[in-house]
C-alpha cells in the first residue's frame, strides 16, 4: 500500500478521483472541500450520484499540478534547510 501523500499526488496527476478518508495529509493535497472525502467507514458504501462524481472530477482537475514538480520539491526542501 502506498503512503497517503504518494497515492494522493498520483491520483491528482492522473486526474483520478478516489474515495478517501478525511486525513490531514490528504486534505493538504486534495483541499478541504474534496467531494469524495468520507469521515466514517459507513459512508464509503453509500451510493454516489453523477453530480458528485462530476464535482469530484472538476475539483481534482483544477488542483494546481506545479506543486508536484521536482523544482517545487527542491524549493520547499531548500526553504526548510534555512
Amino acid at each position: 500500500m502506498l503512503p497517503l501523500a504518494t497515492s494522493s499526488s498520483m491520483a491528482i496527476a492522473r486526474h483520478t478521483a478516489v474515495v478517501v478518508n478525511r486525513h490531514p495529509t490528504v486534505m493538504e493535497y486534495m483541499g478541504q472541500d474534496y467531494p469524495f472525502f468520507y469521515d466514517d467507514l459507513e459512508e464509503v458504501h453509500k451510493p454516489v450520484d453523477l453530480t458528485r462524481i462530476k464535482a469530484t472530477h472538476d475539483h481534482i482537475t483544477s488542483i494546481e499540478k506545479e506543486q508536484f514538480k521536482i523544482e517545487a520539491f527542491i524549493g520547499r526542501f531548500a526553504r526548510n534547510l534555512q
